[in-house]
């Protein structure tokens, strides 16, 4: 890990620059004269190791600004500096800020340099923890879509397909979910491994199902959420692939009384994405299947719906057409699977949309 970063918050403008001699050479130390000032650099920069705030300073006191900064940046650690060290102070500082230490000003250098020396420790073992976490369950979501390819092959090629429209959507409306939304699209077919392979086909084929099968078909959606939901930290993921068949107006499944803005915007993207991606399945050309869409609008989220027109309903980049194996290029989509087969003195034409 490089150097440090700490933040100090105070509005004596002569401490901070104390503050900043005495620790700038063994951190990189930032100040903020307020506490809006810090929560705007929070918010903006870089991870903060460490925010030290004083606790009487105008607008905004050190409890209110560290209670604040926790919700922002919640692995940074916290002390706060106070002249006014009773009991309530206290309670409060640690009930709703959090804070890791609070010490009383002035601060003696042995007691600021081990406080310092603890706090940097507990962010050091935070971080670590948090990396370990997120690589086993990245590890976890390659090894359940590792799964997904070997019992059922066939359905990988939708998520091939659905992957780039749902990750443009994401760019356009909420670029922060992306992770969350390109995980639930790795997974989100794990369920398909308990339905009959005649039902799977029929889906993967853009078939309509009878209201028999339809009720058979939505079972995949609640195993799977029920099996991610066991990895920790995948309970949003779980809640989005649980809903990925809701319509925005509440129909479809599950069925409950969730619906519009309260279906997770994953699930809305994977409602879009996959209808649209049955209808082509099923024949139709991208404006056909946009213009189908269109015809059912009630059941979509309307920004998704519109970021999926804006790509392919107007982008002339995103056409169908036919060419060689050899001219398949970086960002195309191919409009139907991709078979190989051992052949003599014959070429493949895929037909591909870039």
């Amino acid at each position: 890990m490089g150097r440090h970063r700490i933040l100090i918050v105070d509005d004596d403008e002569k401490l901070l620059k104390s503050f900043q001699r005495v620790l700038g050479h063994r951190f990189e130390v930032h100040t903020a004269r307020g506490g809006q000032a810090a929560l705007d650099m929070i918010e903006i920069q870089e991870p903060f190791s460490l925010v030290i705030s004083d606790y009487r300073m105008p607008e905004m006191d050190g409890v209110t600004f560290l209670s604040r900064a926790r919700e922002t940046a919640p692995d940074t650690v916290r002390i706060m500096l106070t002249g006014h060290a009773d009991l309530d102070v206290a309670l409060k500082a640690v009930n709703e800020g959090n804070i890791f230490r609070m010490l009383t000003k002035p601060c003696q250098p042995a007691v600021m340099s081990l406080a310092l020396k603890d706090a940097l420790r507990m962010y050091e073992l935070v971080s670590l923890e948090k990396d370990v976490m997120e690589k086993t369950v990245q590890s976890a979501v390659g090894l359940l879509g590792d799964i997904v390819s070997l019992v059922q092959p066939e359905v990988y090629g939708r998520i091939s397909r659905i992957m780039p429209y749902a990750r443009r959507i994401c760019r356009d409306i909420s670029p922060g979910d992306m992770w969350e939304i390109v995980t639930s699209i790795r997974l989100f077919m794990i369920g398909f491994i308990t339905l009959p392979e005649g039902l799977v086909q029929k889906d993967l084929n853009g078939d309509k199902l009878t209201i028999s099968q339809q009720e058979a078909y939505s079972r995949h959606a609640k195993f799977a959420a029920k099996f991610v939901h066991k990895i920790p930290r995948m309970e949003s993921v779980a809640r989005t692939i649980a809903y990925q068949e809701k319509r925005f107006d509440g129909g479809g499944f599950p069925k409950d009384d969730v619906a519009g803005q309260d279906i997770p915007l994953g699930a809305r993207i994977l409602k879009v994405v996959l209808d649209f991606d049955r209808h082509v399945c099923a024949g139709l050309g991208f404006g056909a299947a946009l213009n189908t869409l269109s015809e059912n609008g009630e059941w979509y989220d309307g920004d998704v719906i519109a970021s999926l027109f804006s790509f392919l309903g107007t982008d002339n980049a995103h056409r169908e057409r036919r060419i060689h194996l050899n001219g398949l290029q970086a960002g195309m989509v191919t409009a139907q699977d991709i078979v190989a087969w051992e052949t003599s003195g014959s070429s493949l034409w895929p037909r591909a949309a870039n």
